[in-house]
Parts: C-alpha cells; structure tokens; sequence
C-alpha cells in the first residue's frame, strides 16, 4: 500500500524525485507528440463555456444551468483575458498549460513516494490514458474538467497523508470545476470517519469535525455558485428523475442495444486501469486490500455513476460518456498505487515496468485524438481490451506477494 509519511520521516531523494519528474515529463511529451492537434476551434459544450468567459468582467445574458455551475473557471479565463488584453484562445491555452503544469505536481506529490517502477506505472496509468488529457489538448476550453481533476487529486493527496487542509481545499477546488463533486463528497465523508489509519492518526473529534467540513465545503460551494449564477442561468441540465436510465425500463426489450451502447462507452476509458487494479486484487487478495483501495473505488464509482445513470437521449448529453468517466481515472489508479507496494515483480523490474509502459504508450493511441494508432473505433475498442488483457497478465504473472512481508493495519 502506499507508505504514510511521518513527521521526521526521509524525505524522497533527489535523484528519485528527479527520475520521477523525467517519467512524467516523458508520458506528457509522448501525448503532446501524438495528439491530433492542439487548441483547435471550440465546438460542444466549450461554445457555451466560452460565452461565460467572452461577457467578463460582466455577466452573460443566459447559459443553460449546466454549464453556469462551471462558472467560476471560465469567468476567471475571460477577466484574465480581458485584463491583460489577450485574446480568449491565448488565455484559454495559456491556462491549459498551467493547469498541466499543477496537475503534475499533483501526481508527484500524490505518488512520488513510491518506488521508481511503480511511480511509472502509475503515471502512466493515468497520463497515457486516451480520455485522461489528450481531449482537453485538443479543446483547450474545456479546462473546468482539469481543475475538476486537480481538485479530486489534491483531495486525495490529503486523505493519504492525513491533513484535513488539503482534503477541504481539493473539495473546493473540484466543486469550483464540476458539480460532479457531489456525489464525491459522502465517500470522502466515510473516508475520514472509517479508515483504519485516520482512526489511527486524528482523534474522534476532529475526524467528525473534517467529515461534516468536507460536506459543507462541497454543498456550500455548489449552493453559492447556482445563487450566483440563478439570474443568467437557463434550464438546462438533466435530471434524475426525468432524465435518468431509469427512464428508459419501459423502452425495453426495445432500448436495450441503446442502453448497452451507453454502459460500454461509459466503461471504456477505464478498461486499462480497472484490469490493472483487478489483477493486482487478485496478487494481494480481496481481504489484504485494505480500507484505501475500496475507498478510492468508491470515490471513483461516486464520479463514473453519474454519466452512467443519464439517458444516453438527453439533449447535449450523447457520446460524452467517456469523457465523463475519465474523471474518475485519477482515483482508479491511486487504487492501483495503494496495491503496487504490496507486490513487488518476480524478476527482471526494469523489463517489466517497461513492457507495462509500452503497453500503456499503444493504449493511449485513439482514432480521433491521436496522429498515430488505430484507424477506426473498432480498432481502437480491439486496442484497449488487448492492452488492457496484456496489462493484466503482465501484472499478474509478474507480481508477487513478498511471503515475508508485514500484514498491512491501516489503509
């Protein structure tokens, strides 16, 4: 499992830090070669975000709700804009850049500890993933959903290392970026109240007091920016009640190829990382796991359930359930980096970790986003179940569970 710092703990070594930073340098650069572009036209819903960003310093004439709760990030893209005189698409790149820059010293921070082979396998992981940063390269408008991902690894990093600051200040920053947050935020409430290792490291009290913090933080945020947003914001957003899957029983047997359809979009960005995270179960053992693995699959699940529980037929909704559940890539593969330290590979470490990168380099190639890889979705759907089938076996084949090591108390 992950190690937890202490006070007075070593800190990471420089070389190992270094070598870190280089992986991760090495997984932005192979994305950025291959991408299919970048800073192309707005189109979809970064039309709409980009009205938010055009009317600053004042306010829109109307945007559809769904798109005024992620109103915070493009107004702050527009007054940028506007004060410094740069055009919007300047603005908009230049706070991708800075967004890519943060969201990588969060994967230091988050999974710099581990050892050098399963720090790569981790950001690569989640890096080389097709949905994970290649899209927003491409729409550059689109950043409400990295400061979303930010916000949910900063939160992460918090729960791990047992500081509540950094736990409220993600939640604050993933509610800034998606209304997605919601559902996050009772996982992350359970997290701190049950995990072995905060019972361990924070009295009773002041994990009841995070855990009722982490709800107002989250709720209190998304209830200030629909006040603030009510009086130029347009019905439009989906429903749970009218416009779930639910919805769509009495369409059965009928909307079954549909409904199909839409799970499976749903599920393919995390094909890769979820056999990599079954495999590695399978190593440790179900009951070795430990409080953190199944709590970052829930904190994952919280975010994956709600494109899945959406009508697929919902206007402004159809064929965005991919990059909606890629929000949920970050919290996967810190389950798989709670497990990476209770294996270590049979042999040959350095083979190893670098088949596992070059698998994950192939899967990150996508018919749409990528200059190289598959022609057509089917070959990319064929990619992502081969690689995820190679990822899996690799792992399990290759990992073992050292016979002599400590049975794990916490987390």
């Amino acid at each position: 499992m992950l190690s937890e710092p202490r006070e007075g703990q070593l800190p990471v070594p420089t070389t190992r830090r270094a070598i870190n930073i280089a992986i991760l340098a090495g997984c932005y650069l192979f994305v950025l070669l291959t991408n299919s572009g970048f800073a192309q036209a707005p189109t979809g819903d970064a039309i709409d975000y980009r009205q938010i960003a055009a009317a600053a310093p004042g306010l829109p004439d109307e945007v559809g709700s769904a798109y005024a709760g992620r109103f915070v990030v493009h107004y702050l893209v527009g007054v940028a804009a506007h004060a410094t005189g740069m055009s919007l698409d300047l603005a908009y790149g230049l706070s991708w850049g800075l967004l890519m820059l943060v969201l990588a010293a969060v994967l230091i921070a988050l999974f710099g500890d581990l050892p050098t082979g399963d720090f790569a396998v981790c950001a690569a992981l989640f890096v080389l993933s097709p949905y994970a940063l290649r899209p927003y390269a491409l729409q550059t408008g689109m950043v409400q959903d990295l400061v979303f991902v930010i916000g949910c690894g900063i939160c992460l990093f918090g729960l791990r290392r047992y500081l509540v600051r950094w736990v409220l200040i993600g939640l604050l920053l993933a509610a800034v970026g998606r209304q997605s947050v919601i559902a996050v935020a009772p996982v992350v409430a359970i997290w701190l109240l049950f995990d072995p290792g905060w019972r361990v490291a924070v009295d009773t009290a002041r994990r009841r007091w995070a855990a009722v913090a982490a709800l107002t933080v989250t709720y209190g945020t998304f209830a200030a920016i629909k006040l603030f947003t009510a009086p130029f914001s347009g019905d439009y957003e989906p429903s749970i009640l009218r416009d779930s899957v639910l919805t769509r029983i009495g369409d059965l047997p009928g909307a079954a190829g549909e409904l199909a359809a839409h799970f499976a979009r749903t599920a393919v960005p995390l094909v890769v990382p979820g056999a990599a995270a079954l495999a590695l179960l399978l190593v440790v053992g179900v009951r070795r796991a430990g409080f953190g693995f199944y709590a970052a699959l829930a904190f994952a699940a919280a975010i994956v359930a709600q494109p899945a529980m959406i009508n697929p037929a919902w206007p402004g909704f159809a064929y965005n359930e991919q990059r909606l559940s890629a929000l949920a890539l970050l919290p996967l593969v810190y389950a798989v980096a709670v497990l990476l330290p209770m294996t270590t590979w049979r042999g040959a470490a350095t083979v190893r970790t670098a088949a596992a990168l070059v698998l994950l380099a192939i899967a990150s190639l996508h018919h749409e986003f990528s200059v190289v890889g598959p022609n057509s979705l089917p070959q990319f759907l064929i990619t992502q179940f081969a690689a995820a089938l190679a990822v899996a076996a690799l792992l399990l084949t290759g990992r073992r569970r050292p016979a002599d090591r400590l049975e794990p108390t916490a987390r």
